[in-house]
């Protein structure tokens, strides 16, 4: 349909009709310029500037000429089939008769509908080739694909063909409820319930320092296993692949949908990555022992502050020194002789130096480098200590 509008109301065209007619009449009415042509003339130039400034003064009023189209689309229904191994595996020696009636559903769709193909499992990708060898079903990934494409078009429906087992991704019914059309199923597989023991979730810190201890918290889930028993294990994964036992943790089954939380401590025995597994015993009848077991990495980190004493002699003071600092973990306190001392004075955070410099040993060397290295340090004096050297030093380290 089309048809003209104005920018201002209609009515106002008698007044550009009335504006032809009155600058014809203007111009031509007594003219007589052409009488000895005949009056035909007259009347026919007359009509010519009428109809031009009729027109002009129209197009003063904005005239716009709509046209509107109507278009019919017919709405989209997704046909979204599970490619996962599982449902092959149910399938078996049918999948051909169940591909040749889900044909069959997509052209009787077709008639009214505009179908959409796609295929999920290890991705989502349109078509379907019935290829049931993908290892992994995110059906949440499908319905959260067909939400992002068609959220604003006439989606009218999705057919969702799957065996209901999804091993990624999140629970699809969230997903589904956003979508706001119907979701109709096709159930394929077996649907006796089957008995499982799920390792489902391990929260833990992914840094811990040398030392301290750190939580883990895990929860164990269970379907159809009421009235067994399992175990929880921690263990050590050492270098080689050997395995440590930590703890056990038993478990007792005891509602058809089971849940259940164990926070487990552990020691930060030994610093950087250390890798732990975790893993749930299997119990009889179980349909799939892969969702037993995980393993998690801790990065345990040496914050430790190192501390270097240097004495001069054996003396009291030392083991109350270390008597001292041992009670805090965070320090690790190493005691050398200036006459045999090996150490690396870089490897150290702080230096004690007990009566030194000595009025017996030399230790110009020993100072020279916590000068350069600017190495934070304590000096405790006594009857040995060269007070004289002393306190050149001291002048040397303010200056």
């Amino acid at each position: 349909m089309t048809n003209i509008i104005f920018e201002y109301p209609a009515w106002f065209s008698i007044f550009c009709v009335l504006a032809g007619l009155l600058y014809a009449s203007i111009l031509y009415y007594k003219d007589n310029r052409f009488h000895e042509k005949g009056k035909w003339l007259n009347w026919a130039l007359a009509t010519a500037r009428f109809l031009s400034v009729t027109l002009i003064a129209l197009l003063l009023l904005s005239p716009l000429l709509k046209s509107l189209k109507t278009e019919t689309k017919k709405p989209v229904v997704i046909l979204a089939q599970d490619l996962s191994e599982s449902v092959g595996n149910e399938l078996k020696g049918d999948s051909t008769t169940y591909e040749n009636s889900l044909n069959d559903l997509k052209n009787r769709l077709s008639e009214k509908y505009e179908v959409k193909e796609y295929a999920f499992g290890d991705g989502v990708r349109e078509g379907i080739d019935f290829q049931f060898t993908d290892k992994v079903s995110n059906i949440s990934a499908v319905l959260n694909d067909i939400y992002d494409i068609y959220s604003n078009q006439n989606l009218g429906a999705i057919v969702l063909a799957t065996d209901g087992i999804y091993n990624e991704g999140n629970n699809p019914i969230y997903s589904g409820s956003k979508l706001n059309v119907p979701i109709y199923t096709i159930a394929l597989g077996d649907t006796t319930p089957k008995r499982d023991v799920v390792l489902r979730r391990v929260f833990h810190n992914k840094i811990a320092y040398l030392g301290d201890k750190f939580g883990i918290q895990v929860d164990v889930t269970a379907q159809n296993a009421l009235g067994t028993n399992t175990v929880l294990s921690v263990s050590k994964v050492e270098k080689g692949g050997r395995t440590k036992k930590i703890q056990d943790f038993p478990i007792n089954i005891n509602d058809k949908d089971f849940f259940f939380t164990q926070e487990i401590i552990l020691n930060a025995e030994q610093s950087g990555v250390q890798q732990y597994r975790l893993q749930v015993a299997a119990i009889k009848g179980e349909v799939t022992t892969v969702n037993n077991v995980q393993d998690i990495f801790v990065d345990v980190l040496d914050a430790r502050q190192k501390i270097l004493v240097v004495a001069n002699a054996p003396h009291p003071d030392l083991a109350a020194i270390r008597q001292t600092v041992s009670k805090n973990k965070n320090y690790e306190l190493k005691i050398a002789f200036l006459d045999n001392f090996r150490e690396n004075i870089p490897d150290f955070d702080f230096v004690i130096l007990h009566q030194i410099p000595s009025t017996n040993l030399d230790a110009t060397s020993l100072l020279r480098t916590l000068n350069e290295r600017k190495t934070p340090r304590l000096h405790i004096v006594g009857n040995q200590t060269n007070m004289a050297i002393f306190n050149k030093s001291q002048k040397r380290i303010n200056d």
